[in-house]
């Protein structure tokens, strides 16, 4: 091993296919002891936009295989967070399609005075006016199965105290598990949720967010509505296997300046 080797990291030699005697050096690069093979990352940054890539390498000081550890954590990390957010969403949706069906029937979100948001009401009649372009029937579950996270938050809005949570039992929804919680409580808890959510699915940056925090709130909300899901979701959930808080931890806000050395 020559100097400047690291134990463990001794780099490999393989011939090209169909090569002479040329080789390339393929070196392991590390994420909580999972090796990721590097062979080239010329263009990388191009590939993921030097914007995008940017806030990683500063986080690392301007050293690109601590920038490309970063990257790999940041996409491990979000690969395993998101199931656990999308059982909360089907959790959420299921939970409050049951209480307000129970309340103004199966086609609730169609009666007049129920759901009054512009954004909400369109967001009923794209998705009722897509069924129909795929050439599906439209069923109320078809409908509620179309409608996005945001939709069922917004149905936690303060508009909606007495219709929806109080008189169309979503505070019901929530109390599987113990006693009837806040409505603003649980909007609280669900903004930074599906904040982090919409990051994950546009692949940006998460690791400068408290994560253990986001994940653990996801999962008490999932166990206040579907305790058989949340322990479900618990079981099957990779995060504390993935998750390097050191690591992330040496990762700055984007946007943010480098602190003085």
């Amino acid at each position: 091993m020559s100097e400047g080797d690291s134990p463990g990291r001794i780099p490999k030699a393989e011939a090209l296919p169909g090569s002479t005697d040329e080789t390339i050096v393929i070196e392991p690069l590390a994420v909580n002891e999972h090796p990721f093979d590097r062979v080239s990352f010329d263009g990388f940054e191009r590939s993921v936009s030097v914007e995008r890539f940017d806030s990683y390498l500063r986080s690392a000081g301007g050293d690109r295989n601590g920038a490309l550890r970063l990257y790999a954590l940041n996409s491990a990390v979000s690969t395993v967070l998101f199931p656990t957010f999308q059982n909360l969403e089907i959790a959420i949706r299921n939970a409050f399609h049951h209480s307000l069906s129970d309340r103004y029937g199966e086609w609730w979100f169609d009666q007049l005075g129920v759901i009054t948001d512009v954004f909400q009401r369109q967001k009923i009649a794209d998705a009722q006016i897509q069924l129909v372009k795929e050439g599906k029937p439209l069923t109320p579950g078809r409908v509620v199965a179309s409608l996005a996270f945001g939709f069922w938050t917004s149905c936690l809005g303060a508009r909606y105290e007495d219709t929806l949570w109080r008189r169309g039992g979503l505070s019901a929804a929530f109390a599987a598990v113990g006693a009837k919680p806040k409505r603003n409580t649980v909007n609280r808890q669900l903004t930074p949720i599906r904040l982090l959510r919409n990051r994950i699915a546009h692949h940006e940056p998460i690791l400068h967010l408290n994560l253990p925090k986001h994940r653990q709130s996801a999962l008490d909300l999932t166990e206040a509505c579907a305790p058989a899901l949340a322990e479900w979701t618990k079981e099957h959930c990779a995060f504390d296997e993935t998750y390097d808080p050191d690591l992330a931890r040496t990762f700055m806000t984007p946007g943010a300046e480098p602190k003085p050395a």
